[in-house]
């Protein structure tokens, strides 16, 4: 059979931005070596903290931007050979305000402080660990500059204490969290973001100013980080799982009053480099994997979920390819969305459907990826296979199997490459799904689908100035009735009359 192709371009250089930028020294910070690690406990008595330099100076964003903090903080770093450690001073005329909340949640109902870090100093990328004055923890990684993505958990502790004139926080984050090179001297970007919950006030260690669209490349150096080594990580995580089930009134004929199963996979995490992690998969379990919150969707989009699964997490934010540009909290859509390997089977069952057996997951067979850096590239490649999911279904003349979604690849390609010390970027990405199709399936899913993109970005001018763009495009091959489907739905509307739409 024919197969019809559809092909978009969906972006032109429409998301060119210029962004302006104060022309003066990046600031310098110093870490100090720990002859003994401080205790994390809250408590800043430990003898490196007598010693080390206080980083401070901070600036509002809110209410008064670049005006100096009306309530300033202290902080500090200090450095062991297994990791970083963070003792912060938040001063206020009162105690802070305590929340209590899970982890990864919003915590602007209470204070809270942010520590960046661009261990790779590229000026792009980076990780940043949040921790409230309750000791709520939230960690993100940081991309493309501007972006943020929280569903990245790292292994790290922290402490709190309120005290009388506002709170202390110390925070320990081990080496192996950080993606760094091997070399004896280290200068690190970072970055401090305090917010006042009761005087509703964001300041920053390094100010940049809200009209601009910069973050990880306004970071300030720190320095004084020598002689430590990253660790290459070497993980191996096997599993079994055994369940029962037992039913004591079975409504559905597919549905025995007592069924069993057993299961087993395996996860395993290699460091090639210091840089640079193989990761891969077979039948991984995601019995563990917290719960999407609950969301009502009135619209025809699809609802897009964070990425909460381990193996896909990994090295997420060299996967990520914006399709907008903007303020850093907003503008998150993606060319390349995880959330669809191993979601819902999509296909339903015939109308003459009586009773019917299913599953609420597509079983991923296995997935291997590589991600990380080597020299001034950032490589991400990531290929999955998703397994043919089926059902079985009773109809008047019987009972048949009906398949709910065909066996599937996924592959994903993204390369970047910096240059002139960070100042430039150039990346580009390809993505391909691949399905193998039965009968009832090839008049409703594509058979293939492409897509690829291009971006760029620069910097000149001694940084004052900047520039960005992007192009990208798509391809779907299908039967005339599975295009036809695209052409028609919620997301293109193509059957629509240009002539009404003014």
């Amino acid at each position: 059979m024919t197969l019809r192709r559809l092909v978009l371009i969906l972006a032109a250089i429409s998301t060119l931005t210029l962004t302006a930028q104060e022309a003066k020294p990046r600031p310098v910070f110093k870490a100090v070596r720990a002859q003994q690690a401080p205790a994390v406990d809250g408590d800043l008595s430990d003898a490196v903290w007598q010693n080390a330099p206080e980083m401070t100076g901070f600036t509002q964003r809110d209410p008064n931007e670049g005006q100096p903090a009306v309530g300033q903080t202290r902080i500090k770093a200090a450095y062991t050979n297994e990791a970083i450690y963070f003792a912060a001073v938040m001063e206020d005329s009162e105690p802070a305000r305590p929340l209590l909340a899970r982890r990864d949640s919003d915590l602007n109902n209470g204070d809270y402080i942010r520590i960046s870090i661009d261990s790779q100093l590229d000026r792009l990328n980076g990780a940043a660990f949040v921790v409230n004055a309750s000791n709520v923890q939230m960690d993100m990684i940081l991309y493309n500059d501007i972006y943020d993505d929280n569903t990245w958990d790292a292994v790290w502790d922290s402490a709190a204490k309120i005290t009388p004139k506002g709170w202390v926080a110390e925070v320990r984050v081990p080496f192996s969290q950080l993606r760094f090179q091997d070399k004896p001297v280290h200068t690190w970007g970072i970055n401090v973001s305090r917010w006042n919950a009761r005087t509703r006030e964001s300041t920053r260690l390094v100010h940049s100013p809200k009209a601009e669209s910069v973050f990880v490349s306004r970071f300030g150096d720190l320095e004084g980080i020598e002689g430590i080594k990253p660790k290459r990580a070497f993980e191996v995580m096997p599993y079994g799982v055994a369940r029962t089930d037992l039913h004591s009134r079975a409504d559905n004929p597919f549905i025995q009053s007592t069924s069993h199963r057993m299961d087993a996979g395996v996860d395993v995490k290699y460091g090639l480099t210091n840089t640079l992690t193989l990761t891969g998969t077979i039948n991984p379990d995601f019995g563990q994997v917290e719960a999407d919150p609950s969301q009502v969707n009135l619209t025809g989009a699809e609802t897009l979920f964070g990425e909460r699964r381990t193996f896909f997490i990994e090295g997420l934010d060299l996967f990520q390819y914006n399709l907008s540009w903007g303020d850093w909290q907003f503008g998150n859509e993606q060319l390349f969305y995880t959330r669809r390997i191993g979601r819902t089977p999509q296909l339903d069952f015939p109308d003459s459907a009586l009773e019917t057996s299913t599953t609420d997951l597509t079983r991923l067979l296995g997935a291997g990826k590589l991600s990380g850096r080597t020299g001034n590239w950032r490589v991400g490649l990531l290929s999955a296979t998703t397994a043919e999911e089926t059902g079985r279904y009773s109809h008047p003349a019987g009972v048949s199997r009906q398949v709910l979604e065909p066996l599937t690849h996924y592959g994903v390609v993204r390369l970047g490459r910096d240059f002139d010390g960070g100042d430039g970027q150039l990346g580009v990405i390809g993505t391909a799904t691949n399905r193998r199709l039965e009968r009832a399936s090839i008049d409703v899913l594509h058979a293939s689908a492409l897509a690829g993109g291009l971006e760029g970005r620069r910097r000149f001018g001694g940084g004052k100035y900047g520039i960005a763009g992007y192009v990208f495009g798509s391809r779907v091959a299908g039967s005339p009735a599975a295009i036809a489907r695209t052409q028609t739905s919620f997301h293109h509307l193509f059957q629509r009359d240009p002539a009404r739409l003014g």
